[in-house]
C-alpha cells in the first residue's frame, strides 16, 4: 500500500486499521472521504475560488467582468455539490461501523471551507445578480450547497436567505412565464 503514505495520516490511519481487520469496504470508504476532500482542494477549484475572491472584492462594474466569472462560480459550486454526493454515499452506509469516523474526516476537513463559503455566497450572488440582464440559473447547485451547509454546521441565516430568495426568484419567474415574459438563464446550471 505505498499510496498510503501519500494520504494525509488520519486517512492512512483507517485503511491500516482494515487491513489488519481484513475490511474490504473500509478502504473504499476512507478513500471516498480523502477523496471528496481532495477535490475541493484541487488547483482547478483553487483556480475556481480564486477568480471569484477577486472578482468579490475588487467589486467590478458591468456584465463581461460578471460574464467572466459565471464560470469559476458554477465549479465552485459543483465541488461542493460533489462534496454533498460524497457525504451522502457514505451517510447512506450508516450500517458500517467505520462510517462515522470517515464523516468526521470529511467534515473536519471541508467544514472551514464550507463555513466560508456560507458566509460569502448571499453578497456574492447578490454582486453578480446586479450585472446579468438574465436570470442566474444556479437554484438546483445553490440549493445542495445549503444542503451541505446544513449537513455539516446546521441552517444558517445565509442559508435562510439564500433559500428565500430562490423562492422569491421562483415566483417572479412564475409569474413572468405566465404573462409571456420569460428571459433565458445565463447560468449553465439548468443544462
Amino acid at each position: 500500500m505505498a499510496a498510503i503514505g501519500v494520504l494525509q495520516p488520519c486517512a492512512a490511519s483507517l485503511i491500516e486499521a482494515a487491513l489488519h481487520r481484513n475490511d474490504s469496504i473500509l478502504p473504499w470508504i476512507v478513500a471516498c472521504s480523502t477523496s471528496t476532500d481532495t477535490h475541493l482542494i484541487s488547483a482547478e477549484v483553487a483556480e475556481a475560488r480564486g477568480a471569484i475572491e477577486f472578482y468579490r472584492r475588487d467589486k467590478p462594474d458591468g456584465l463581461e467582468a460578471t460574464r467572466k466569472v459565471l464560470g469559476p462560480y458554477f465549479d465552485l459550486l459543483w465541488a461542493f455539490e460533489y462534496v454533498l454526493a460524497g457525504r451522502e454515499a457514505l451517510s447512506r452506509m450508516r450500517r458500517v461501523n467505520t462510517v462515522k469516523p470517515a464523516l468526521d474526516y470529511l467534515d473536519s476537513m471541508t467544514r472551514w471551507h464550507i463555513e466560508e463559503w456560507n458566509r460569502r455566497w448571499p453578497k456574492l450572488r447578490a454582486q453578480i445578480q446586479n450585472h446579468l440582464e438574465d436570470d442566474l440559473d444556479d437554484h438546483h447547485s445553490l440549493e445542495s450547497f445549503c444542503k451541505l451547509v446544513c449537513q455539516v454546521t446546521g441552517e444558517t441565516d445565509e442559508v435562510r436567505t439564500l433559500r428565500s430568495r430562490m423562492q422569491q426568484e421562483d415566483d417572479e419567474r412564475r409569474r413572468r412565464r405566465q404573462s409571456g415574459q420569460v428571459r433565458s438563464a445565463l447560468g449553465r446550471d439548468g443544462q
